[in-house]
């Protein structure tokens, strides 16, 4: 769990994945895979199908490196910080929070400035600075602000960190992105996925027969909250997505997904309620369409500055994710056939 370890304690605010994306090349750096940047940050792995075979199903994974964070909107004559939401961030919990501010990552602590405030808007960043020309020398109105936290991983199992969303994603697809597979197989990295599914809009280039999404997912399985109310378990394997807000995911690649797992003995559970959007939204309204399908780790306390996920749902959804493209391997020519068929109706 090394890699998870570091990608969880790194910085990646919306268009500042830069150290995330340094990670995952680092990590990849002897595997036969061609890896590109675009202008807009996305990272781009490509890894050939194993066969040579031109004519290989197009596999194009996805899992944005962004994580939800804030932006310098202004600094006061006393020398606090102001902020504001920039991508989502559980603002419930967000007083008396350890931040690293800007690409230097100036230390800072977010506090109320009124004791009993509960308007965020009042919320400030003490960095130190005892004026506002001091501030002014570590940070800029503009700069991305991060939680921090290190990661704990726990005796029984579960590890403590931020940004499982999406640096588990992007672990999973580095893993597999290891192995080889008789598809044509494309990792997108991509950026600003909390800044409202941007990243991927600029590779549809890729025209993939099928995406295949890793997310994060929060739960709901908390006290006080309803049994039926409950999105996901934490503990009982990974997360197959039957729709969020941006699409209702292909079916017949649902149902494959769990065919593989159910085949391999993999622990898995469907999310049927429709909670938060997912980039496979946009890859799925790709010209005449792509099969997509949602496979997400579940965790307690997503998009808060610190979350806690169970390491055999890490471990499985990489095993479901490589169970799905061995499958693919095999099943390669017919899936290309179906989807080409379904296309073929629609004109």
């Amino acid at each position: 769990m090394r890699l998870l370890k570091q990608l969880t304690e790194a910085q990646g605010a919306p268009c500042q994945e830069q150290t995330v994306r340094e990670m995952i090349q680092k990590e990849l750096e002897g595997y036969p895979v061609e890896i590109t940047q675009d202008c807009n940050g996305n990272l781009l792995v490509h890894r050939p199908p194993s066969s040579g075979r031109k004519d290989a199903l197009r596999v194009v994974m996805d899992a944005h490196m962004d994580e939800p964070s804030f932006i310098v909107t202004k600094i006061y004559p006393d020398g606090l910080v102001g902020f504001f939401d920039h991508g989502g961030p559980d603002e419930n919990c967000v007083a008396n929070e350890n931040v690293r501010i800007g690409k230097e990552r100036v230390p800072g602590l977010i506090i109320k400035p009124v004791p009993e405030s509960i308007n965020h808007e009042e919320f400030r960043i003490d960095i130190g600075a005892q004026s506002a020309e001091e501030a002014g020398q570590y940070v800029q109105v503009g700069d991305p602000i991060s939680f921090y936290s290190e990661a704990d991983e726990l005796e029984n199992g579960w590890m403590i960190s931020k940004a499982f969303d999406d640096r588990d994603g992007c672990y999973t697809m580095v893993e597999l992105l290891k192995n080889d597979y008789d598809v044509d197989l494309y990792g997108a990295f991509t950026v600003q996925e909390e800044l409202g599914i941007r990243g991927p809009k600029s590779l549809k280039y890729l025209k993939p027969d099928i995406n295949l999404n890793f997310e994060a997912t929060g739960t709901a399985e908390i006290p006080g909250i309803p049994e039926n109310l409950y999105n996901a378990s934490v503990g009982s394997g990974p997360v197959v997505f039957i729709q969020d807000f941006t699409l209702m995911l292909h079916d017949s690649l649902r149902r494959y997904i769990a065919q593989c797992a159910e085949e391999e003995g993999i622990p898995f559970q469907f999310r049927g309620m429709c909670v938060g959007g997912s980039n496979a939204g946009t890859w799925y309204s790709d010209g005449d369409g792509v099969a997509a399908g949602v496979i997400a780790l579940p965790h307690y306390n997503c998009h808060g500055p610190s979350s806690m996920a169970c390491l055999a749902d890490v471990k499985n959804t990489i095993a479901l994710g490589d169970a799905v493209l061995r499958r693919l391997s095999e099943d390669g020519h017919s899936w290309k056939q179906k989807i080409q068929e379904r296309r073929a109706e629609k004109k």
